[in-house]
């Protein structure tokens, strides 16, 4: 094993988020080393073995109940990775720290309802005591035990995958990472930019939060170039766009204001605008308006019937698809065609109707479950008011 001193991202030695070089020296919050060859999962090394081109018939696909997308922050964060792109002291740590505690304490942000779970956050251009004076300017000193902290992290390819690893068999509850920034942890070849470099960073990053069902937000830099649209300013190639899953820029209308937008590009979610304030105080950022598209899907027939049916049948209904073809009050079709329409709206059931949906085969055919969830109180009403 190489000498991973060398590759150590050590708080000491880089700029903090307002541009400040860190005169500290604090490792207690890093994450610790550990041995490559204890974490490499076993499934790696067979698919490695696997040439055969794996296939999949429409068919099939339809056939298949994938489970829903679970956000993170409703409307705002899913599992995916998302660059975050700003000009330097625009906020960008500030905001990084806010949605880290938020996921972390099951807080609502911006009204937005929080699936909570552990968060960490790769602080590399800080140090623990100036995280220490931030967090507490920005939260007071409220306990916060899902909220992980690291000021020194590996580099990607030099061991920050088995460090990640490592964290999340500690915590499997994991919902959310944060890389502050790109920089800090690409290879060896950072300075080797081109459009297959930065796909294939982005790429690695991203497979890496697939396998794990993870959200990871990447925070960048943007350029200094005027752009007709501004995700063309961010620094790199057109590479890092293209291979993550979405994209936030965050803009102060002009230096030292505290009025900034927010812009997001998500293959999830309908592109939204966030007008912002900067709480100069308590260091947060307040959501003033918000615009977002205006495309809602058609009213699907099948789904209004199905909620219909739960409403009349006391909110949670279990029997054969070729059952419930019967009871639906519905133009008349197929079990095998019920389940091949249900099985891709699995996400409107429950996000629009709130309704949870399970299919399982058996030998008798299709086995479902049908449970009208309570309204979304059932996650944290608890007042964003930090």
């Amino acid at each position: 094993m190489a000498d991973t001193k060398e590759k150590t991202t050590p708080p000491d030695s880089s700029v903090d988020a307002d541009g400040e070089q860190s005169p500290f020296k604090n490792y207690d919050l890093s994450i610790p080393e550990t041995k490559k060859k204890d974490n490499v999962p076993k499934k790696k090394a067979a698919a490695a073995k696997d040439t055969a081109l794996k296939t999949v018939t429409v068919t099939t696909l339809l056939d298949t109940l994938y489970p829903p997308l679970e956000p993170i922050i409703h409307d705002l964060l899913y599992p995916g990775t998302y660059l975050f792109a700003g000009a330097p002291k625009a906020g960008k740590s500030f905001m990084m720290a806010q949605l880290a505690y938020h996921t972390s304490s099951g807080i609502p942000l911006w009204g937005n309802p929080v699936n909570p779970g552990t968060a960490l956050y790769l602080a590399l251009e800080d140090n623990n005591r100036r995280m220490q004076q931030r967090l507490y300017k920005m939260f007071g000193a409220k306990n916060n035990d899902k909220f992980y902290l690291a000021t020194a992290a590996h580099r990607m390819n030099q061991g920050l995958e088995e460090q990640l690893e490592k964290f999340l068999e500690e915590h499997p509850d994991t919902k959310l990472i944060i890389y502050d920034t790109m920089q800090k942890v690409r290879g060896k070849d950072g300075d080797d930019i081109s459009y297959k470099k930065d796909y294939e960073m982005i790429s690695q990053i991203k497979a890496f939060g697939d396998q794990y069902d993870l959200c990871q937000t990447i925070v960048h830099h943007t350029r200094k170039q005027e752009a007709s649209d501004r995700f063309d300013t961010i620094s790199g190639t057109n590479g890092l766009l293209g291979a993550a899953d979405g994209a936030f820029i965050l803009e102060r209308k002009k230096r030292g204001s505290n009025k900034a937008i927010m812009e997001m590009v998500s293959r999830d979610l309908p592109d939204q605008k966030f007008h912002l304030s900067f709480d100069t105080q308590k260091c947060l950022w307040q959501l003033d308006e918000l615009e977002k598209e205006s495309f809602k899907e058609p009213v699907n027939p099948l789904l209004e019937a199905v909620n219909q049916f739960l409403e009349r049948e006391g909110k949670s209904w279990h029997g054969r698809a070729s059952d419930l073809v019967d009871l639906l009050d519905i133009e008349k079709m197929s079990p095998n065609m019920l389940t091949k329409n249900l099985n891709p709206e699995v996400g409107r059931l429950s996000t629009e109707y709130g309704i949870e949906y399970e299919n399982k085969r058996s030998n008798r055919g299709s086995d479902i479950t049908l449970v009208k969830k309570r309204d979304k109180s059932i996650y944290s009403d608890d007042s964003d008011d930090i």
